[in-house]
């Protein structure tokens, strides 16, 4: 028998909750707006409802507001100064903001409040491993998936600390412990993309792609603190070396393009370097929430989250430029690119992109979980699908654990 409820809701409380449970919808589908828009609703019913006030700060977060993610959870934090969770979110964005040091203090604060939390100590793992101290950051991995052990009440977070622990160990160099994390993982959870893809990389595996789910959990796990990340962290500045390329190797007088795309635009890096000089800007990217913050930098004229090979081949338009600045390397038989980038291309049209190296093999699946291409091979492959090799560079394309990591610069042309 239900005992009778002492405190039946008003109808403020029933409309906050009614919108609070529409918003965690939209936000659970990545509608980002519209999430923010309810919880708007909610707290406008009832102003002390701390779940709508957190899920507001991670619309805010998700969709790049920082600042105003900020002042949201300082707002929460006032409101309920003894909740782990609201000073573990001050921790993420304050982390996203690039303020490293007060991320922490306020993820030691979480700690103080939750020791045992898997959330909490996953938090903790994340911003040590963003300032470098991969080595702690492990450690804290490994605590979180201990303190989640086997209660379903912390599944979610346990896969998540397992496959971070296994990345972590990978980069350490501890291959069979990384492995030993990845099996755990697909003892529970056969499909999981993360465990699935990273562990047949270290099993020295090569599929002719990287499964979409990975790619898409990848980088909206990332999408908060992406931009600071790869230009700060990384070195990242492959749009820019794009764009400088191929301004080289232009016919005279080729100034302006009319209709370009940005394929794995992501949070719109390569939009920025290229924008000046497109007159109509699309961009594709299998990450929603990178769509989000390619959306607010109002750089394009039209965002689609999906595949980009399966978005060239269903939409009616061509492009006279295709960019895809670090986006190939999570793919590995370039033919299907290559022709469906074809099959959309004006006369004379150009494609310029970057590729990480690799010798002896067309192409190779890394232990990092990206492939490496045979300059031999993009050339071949893309004379095979009737494009022209304009130009060809060798470069720097990023860090990976403090070292540059070798690669490609391309340019294309299509027949006129």
């Amino acid at each position: 028998m239900i005992a009778p409820d002492r405190h039946a809701p008003t109808t403020k409380e029933a409309s906050a909750h009614a919108a609070w449970a529409e918003a965690i919808g939209h936000y659970n589908r990545c509608c980002l707006a519209e999430a923010g828009a309810a919880f708007d609703r909610a707290l406008a019913e009832n102003p002390g409802h701390l779940e709508s006030r957190l899920g507001l700060a991670r619309v805010l977060r998700d969709q790049g507001r920082l600042d105003q993610a900020l002042s949201c959870c300082h707002n929460a934090m006032a409101a309920a100064p003894d909740r782990a969770e609201v000073f573990t979110l001050t921790g993420e964005v304050l982390g996203a903001m690039g303020r490293g040091d007060q991320a922490l203090a306020c993820l030691t604060q979480a700690l103080d409040l939750a020791p045992q939390a898997p959330g909490v100590l996953l938090a903790v793992g994340r911003a040590l491993e963003s300032q470098g101290d991969l080595a702690s950051a492990v450690d804290f991995y490994d605590r979180a998936v201990k303190a989640a052990g086997n209660g379903e009440n912390h599944v979610a977070n346990r896969r998540r600390a397992l496959n971070r622990l296994g990345a972590g160990l990978n980069r350490l160099g501890q291959r069979d412990k990384a492995m030993a994390c990845f099996q755990q993982v697909l003892s529970e959870d056969p499909q999981n993309p993360s465990a699935r893809h990273l562990l047949a990389a270290l099993q020295g595996k090569t599929p002719d792609n990287i499964p979409s789910d990975y790619v898409k959990t990848l980088f909206d796990a990332f999408s908060s603190g992406f931009d600071r990340h790869m230009t700060d962290e990384l070195a990242y500045r492959t749009p820019k070396q794009l764009f400088e390329f191929i301004e080289q190797h232009l016919p005279p007088g080729k100034k302006r393009f009319a209709a370009a795309i940005d394929l794995g635009c992501g949070t719109g890096l390569s939009g920025k370097a290229f924008r000046h000089r497109i007159d109509h800007l699309t961009g594709v990217d299998l990450a929603p929430l990178m769509i989000e913050k390619a959306r607010a930098k109002g750089l394009y004229d039209r965002l689609a989250a999906g595949d980009i090979g399966q978005f060239l081949l269903d939409e009616p338009g061509c492009y006279d430029l295709f960019i895809a600045a670090d986006v190939l390397v999570y793919i590995g038989n370039l033919v299907p690119i290559f022709a469906a980038c074809h099959s959309r291309a004006m006369p004379g049209a150009h494609m310029v992109f970057s590729t990480e190296s690799c010798e002896n093999t067309p192409y190779r699946l890394m232990a990092t979980g990206r492939f490496a291409h045979h300059s031999t091979y993009v050339r071949e492959t893309a004379s095979a699908c009737q494009w022209q090799v304009t130009a060809f560079s060798r470069a720097h394309i990023r860090k990976e654990g403090g070292a540059w990591i070798q690669g490609d610069l391309f340019v294309l042309t299509a027949p006129a």
